[in-house]
């Protein structure tokens, strides 16, 4: 059998698999949503400030599973608890804010069911947020342009999405038509995609086999605040632009906190532009 077939073969393998149907531990900071058959790893840069072209760098985790997959910055959900779980804010009485934060959602497809995706925003103190609507399409132009992305031939796709346009490089040989955030749609899993722009880079790293292993996909336990995208974007872009009057309208930091922010708010550059 050929290396493609194999590949092919291993896809059909995994997701052909029982889905993930152990009992949810009461005890666990997680909700437990799928179990990832495959991880895939990005490189993510991403322009924070626009004025002074300032790139940052980090990597994004796409977990793909029968019924969910997820998209997420490496890290996040660990951080965030970590927040959650401060047993005093006496020892930190100053609320200094994530500045080069990169305004990505964690993004679930096929959460709450098939079709459908859910992006949840943890914003510290703030609360959660977390907007549901159908999985977004992509209207791709193909093209007969190759090149060889970790191994595999790969094609390229271009289309406009979210206020920008992207180019993206997939595998057909990788018969999954997912990708890095809300870029998907392609006969074939996305290993590069980047903005006209140059301003949000996707690269992959690495793509891993989580056969012998649980690897579970999950959701932190918060309350969230459902509401519609272009409300969760105004909240988060307030909050950015005008950190102090926003946090002090919500009434949400303890007595005594003050905020300690720049003149003129963070710079705010989302992946996903306001309509």
């Amino acid at each position: 059998m050929t290396m493609i077939g194999k590949i092919v073969l291993l896809f059909v393998l995994l997701f052909s698999a029982h889905p993930f149907l152990s009992a949810q531990d009461s005890n666990s900071p997680y909700m437990v949503l799928d179990t990832a058959r495959y991880v895939v790893r990005y490189g993510f840069k991403y322009m924070a400030d626009t004025v002074n072209r300032k790139m940052m760098e980090g990597e994004t985790v796409l977990e793909i599973g029968k019924h969910v997959s997820r998209h997420c910055f490496r890290g996040h959900d660990e951080s965030e608890l970590s927040y959650l779980e401060r047993s005093s804010w006496d020892a930190e009485p100053k609320f200094r804010f994530p500045s080069y934060d990169p305004a990505i959602d964690n993004v679930y497809i096929g959460y709450p069911k098939k079709n459908r995706m859910t992006a949840a925003m943890n914003l510290g103190c703030v609360g959660g947020f977390l907007y549901e609507e159908d999985v977004p399409k992509q209207d791709w132009t193909l093209s007969d342009q190759t090149k060889v992305v970790g191994g595999h031939e790969c094609r390229m796709a271009s289309c406009d999405f979210g206020g920008r346009r992207y180019e993206a490089w997939y595998a057909a040989d990788i018969p999954m038509s997912l990708g890095p955030w809300k870029l998907g749609g392609l006969p074939g899993l996305i290993l590069e995609a980047s903005d006209s722009s140059g301003e949000f880079v996707f690269t992959l790293n690495a793509i891993e086999s989580a056969s012998d292993s649980v690897v579970p996909i999950t959701m932190l336990k918060r309350k969230y605040r459902k509401m519609s995208r272009k409300k969760c974007f105004s909240y988060r872009a307030r909050m950015y632009r005008e950190p102090a009057t926003f946090y002090s309208a919500l009434g949400v930091l303890p007595n005594g906190m003050r905020i300690v922010t720049p003149k003129g708010g963070y710079p705010y550059n989302p992946i996903e532009k306001e309509d």
